[in-house]
Formats: structure tokens, sequence, C-alpha cells
């Protein structure tokens, strides 16, 4: 039985998995629900560039406050959602998206 081809060998380490992810360009793309202190702590991490992980977006009731994670994190390119449909496009494009929390159905 082979492996797929995109899919990495089931003894490799967790980090070679995400560079391999990271060389064929499709990073995890990760979405925070929360922006305070422990979304903005994760956010930072993440932000700082690791190996196939990316932020999509942030969910928070307080679209200022996801802003503020973004700068945080590095992060100087985002966009405001009004639909869930909009965000998941932005998202498909590699964008990075605030979504406030009424309207990501949170």
């Amino acid at each position: 039985m082979s492996a797929e081809p995109h899919l990495p060998a089931p003894n490799m380490a967790v980090y070679n998995v995400l560079r391999v992810r990271e060389t064929e360009r499709r990073p995890i793309r990760v979405g925070i629900i929360g922006a305070g202190a422990t979304g903005r702590a994760i956010a930072l991490q993440l932000g700082t560039p690791v190996p196939g992980i990316r932020i999509a977006g942030i969910a928070n009731r307080t679209p200022k406050h996801a802003e503020r994670a973004f700068q945080e994190a590095g992060i100087t390119e985002w966009a405001t959602a009004d639909t869930p449909g909009r965000a998941e496009e932005r998202i498909s494009h590699g964008l990075h998206d605030i979504k406030p929390k009424k309207s990501a159905g949170v």
C-alpha cells in the first residue's frame, strides 16, 4: 500500500511535515476566535513565521481588538468581511480577515 504523493510519510516529525506544507505552498490556515490576551498571544506565535502555518482570520466582537492582534503579530494587511462567504473567499486567496463575532455565527 503506497501513500498518496502529497501526504508525508507517517514517521516524519511535525516540524518536517510543516516544512513540506510550506514548500508546497499548502500551509495550515488557523482561525482565531477572540482577540483577548490569549488570542493575541496565539496570533503573535503564528505571526512570527512558523513554517507551514498561517493565520487566516480572527473573529472578535470588536474588530479593533482583532486589528491589534494582527498588528502585534506583524501582519500589516487585512480586511473586515461583512459575510461568512466573503471571509471564506478572502481566506481562500491567502488574505487575512477580521470577522465580527455576531456575523461569524459565533
